[in-house]
C-alpha cells in the first residue's frame, strides 16, 4: 500500500477519535482462506508512534475456550498508519506476497482469533465471541467466520477487548444478532 493511502486510511480512523480506541493495535482485516487450513489477518498501527511488535502475539481460542490452543509471537515493528500482514502458509502461499508467516493452523466458525499482550495474555483486539460457542452472523452472514473474509468497517474504531458479549468492546455471543460493524465478504484473498 502506498504512502497516501497509508495516511488516508490513517487520517480516516484518527477522525473518529471521540468514541475510537486508538492506544494500541488494531485487526482491520480477517480471513478464513483455504477451509480449515487457513488464516490471515491484518493488523494495523492507528497511534502516531512505532509500535514494537515484540511483546505481542497472534492468539487462537478455540471452540468458546477462555485459554489459547495456539499462540504465535509477532516481529517487526509498526510505524504509525502501516498494515503488517500475518498468516499461516497455507494463507501466504496462496494469497499475499506480503505476508508475513506464523504458524497456526486454520480456524473453525467457533474459534477467536485475537492480538494479545505480554505474559497475561492481556487481549489487544479479537474477532470472533470470546468465551462462547456460539457462532456469529456479520452483516447478514451467518456463521461468518468460517470461509469469509471480514473487513473492519472504517469508522469502527474499537478495539474487542471485553469478553462479555454484552459491550461496544464485544463481539455479540448471540449467533441471531447482527454484527454491523464489520462486513463479511465471500472467501477471497
Amino acid at each position: 500500500m502506498n504512502q497516501t493511502k497509508l495516511f488516508f486510511l490513517l487520517l480516516i480512523f484518527t477522525s473518529f477519535s471521540s468514541k475510537a480506541q486508538l492506544d494500541d493495535l488494531l485487526l482491520v482485516e480477517y480471513v478464513d482462506w483455504a477451509p480449515g487450513a487457513g488464516l490471515g489477518v491484518k493488523i494495523f498501527n492507528p497511534t502516531e508512534n512505532p509500535i514494537s511488535l515484540g511483546s505481542y502475539y497472534l492468539t487462537r481460542y478455540k471452540d468458546g475456550e477462555t485459554t489459547p490452543n495456539a499462540q504465535v509471537p509477532l516481529t517487526g515493528m509498526l510505524q504509525p498508519g502501516q498494515i503488517k500482514i500475518f498468516g499461516n502458509s497455507a494463507y501466504c502461499n496462496e494469497c499475499s506476497a506480503g505476508c508475513n508467516e506464523v504458524a497456526i493452523v486454520g480456524t473453525n466458525s467457533l474459534d477467536v482469533i485475537a492480538i494479545t499482550r505480554g505474559a497475561t495474555n492481556d487481549i489487544v483486539d479479537m474477532v470472533g465471541a470470546y468465551g462462547s460457542d456460539n457462532q456469529i452472523t456479520v452483516s447478514g452472514v451467518q456463521d461468518a467466520i468460517l470461509h469469509n473474509k471480514l473487513v473492519r468497517n472504517l469508522d469502527n474504531c474499537i478495539r474487542y477487548t471485553d469478553e462479555a458479549g454484552t459491550s461496544a468492546n464485544s463481539w455479540p455471543k448471540s449467533p441471531t444478532e447482527n454484527v454491523i460493524t464489520w462486513t463479511a465478504f465471500g472467501i477471497s484473498c
